[in-house]
């Protein structure tokens, strides 16, 4: 099963004129900007296979889930390029942000064998979800360019980030094999789920460093790579951290 879900959004909420231009209200002012984009997506694949005989007998069953979710976007909410913005009661610039991906993977694969003979009755499944969630984009408050602020009560400028990604993945595989002679029964289950909040589709054609690399001191803004032939192979991500000039180690679980 194969389930690609996509949403890109924009959403802007401005005042905005010219250096002598002026913005009046004998009230509150509020610049309100929210973008809620949503994706759940549930996928779920089953396999069942049942093989009986007097002689050898083979059974296989297969299941496997691919899952692609990915939302870009953004919320602007800004006050620009004006010569006063006067309330006469609070002025507020809000940028809310709350994407959200909720991501269901569900893969079943059951195989039975069965030789009343004395024949071999070998007996595989297998079930796999690769789910990738991604959530990129953009949140901006602000007032700029504007020469004279001016409100008679409160003055609040704030951009509030609540993106969440929800991955909940199940494998079962299950292989029975019965026989009077040979009954071999494998059962193989892998699950691999990828979750990103905050990246930009295309890295950066060069970086400071490779994971594989010793640095003696690590800076705020600079880059790795990593390398290897697993999901996270050839992503790259900035340091945003103080700045360190010795080895840190840190234990995750």
């Amino acid at each position: 099963v194969i389930g690609r879900n996509e949403v890109s959004s924009d959403v802007t909420a401005r005042i905005g004129g010219s250096a002598t231009a002026a913005f009046e209200a004998l009230q509150d002012i509020a610049v309100t900007a929210l973008d809620d984009a949503l994706i759940r997506a549930e996928l779920a694949a089953t396999s069942l296979a049942i093989s009986a005989g007097n002689s050898a007998v083979t059974s296989v069953s297969l299941a496997a889930n691919f899952a692609q979710n990915i939302i870009r976007s953004s919320a602007t909410a800004a006050v620009l390029d004006l010569g006063r913005i006067q309330a006469g009661g609070a002025l507020t610039v809000r940028a809310d942000r709350t994407a959200v991906i909720d991501a269901i993977g569900r893969a079943t694969a059951v195989s039975v064998a069965l030789s009343l003979g004395s024949g071999s009755a070998p007996a595989v499944s297998g079930a796999g979800t690769l789910a990738m969630n991604r959530i990129a984009g953009g949140l901006v408050a602000e007032i700029r360019n504007v020469a004279r602020v001016l409100a008679d009560e409160s003055i609040t400028v704030s951009a509030t980030n609540s993106a969440r990604i929800s991955a909940d993945i199940l494998n079962i595989a299950a292989s029975v094999s019965a026989s009077s002679g040979q009954s071999t029964a494998v059962a193989i289950g892998i699950a691999v789920a990828e979750n990103e909040i905050g990246f930009t589709a295309s890295p950066p054609a060069s970086t400071t460093y490779d994971s594989d690399q010793i640095a003696a001191g690590l800076s705020a803004d600079q880059t790795v790579r990593i390398l290897g032939t697993h999901a996270l192979a050839g992503q790259a991500y900035r340091y945003n951290g103080p700045d360190r000039d010795k080895a840190t180690y840190l234990d995750i679980e």
